[in-house]
């Protein structure tokens, strides 16, 4: 067992795992399908990563905070990639007013589902209504082993096959709960000297 350590936090990689979790977005981003999505996906769910490549693709502008907000005759496809309570709503507004006035693109990325946490501000939660509705679901079994082995082998760590199967049952399996583990795996290793069996494992869950 061999490995690095490495800080999570920088981990930078445009690889997608495709699964029957977001077959229905890929199909989306690939074809066009729709003008205005609304896309949710919790924590480490991919949302940037999406939209960083999809925005290539298609030369859509991306929006990422508010000093982006800025609406543009020339651009006719926009990615918003930021939960929208991040806006002011008054700019917020006119900026999707303007999309739909002019039938231009706009696909919205956020980790919350608007209809969940409405922006407060009738006339945009109207506006936002029209959108389509998408979702990111959590992992299964296999997508979380899938994204552990692409967390592990971007840092250069290895561990038993045997060991990572058997990881979903002792983690909560969540986008951001899969990253974790990544991230405890490597501090495991580190801390044991590249060590690593699943009791050690289960006994470092069990006492969280």
């Amino acid at each position: 067992m061999t490995q690095n350590f490495f800080d999570f936090n920088s981990v930078k990689n445009d690889e997608i795992v495709i699964s029957h979790e977001n077959e229905d977005v890929l199909y989306l981003l690939e074809n066009l399908t729709c003008q205005l999505s609304y896309i949710t996906g919790s924590s480490k769910s991919g949302k940037s990563t999406l939209v960083n490549k999809y925005a290539k693709i298609h030369k859509a502008q991306i929006i990422s905070d508010q000093s982006d907000l800025l609406f543009s005759i020339d651009k006719k496809f926009y990615f918003i990639d930021q939960n929208l309570s991040k806006f002011n709503t008054e700019l917020l507004f006119h900026f999707v007013q303007n999309i739909i006035t002019h039938n231009y693109t706009l696909y919205i990325f956020s980790e919350f589902d608007h209809s969940q946490k409405p922006t407060g501000l009738l006339d945009l939660d109207s506006r936002l209504s029209l959108f389509n509705k998408f979702n990111l679901n959590e992992p299964d079994d296999q997508l979380t082993i899938n994204l552990l082995k692409k967390f592990l082998k971007i840092n250069s760590i290895t561990i038993n096959e045997t060991i990572i199967v058997e990881l979903p049952k002792y983690i909560n399996r969540t986008y951001l709960g899969i990253y974790n583990c990544a991230n405890d795996i490597n501090h495991l290793l580190y801390n044991n000297n590249h060590n690593i069996n699943l009791k050690l494992i289960k006994d470092f869950y069990n006492a969280i």
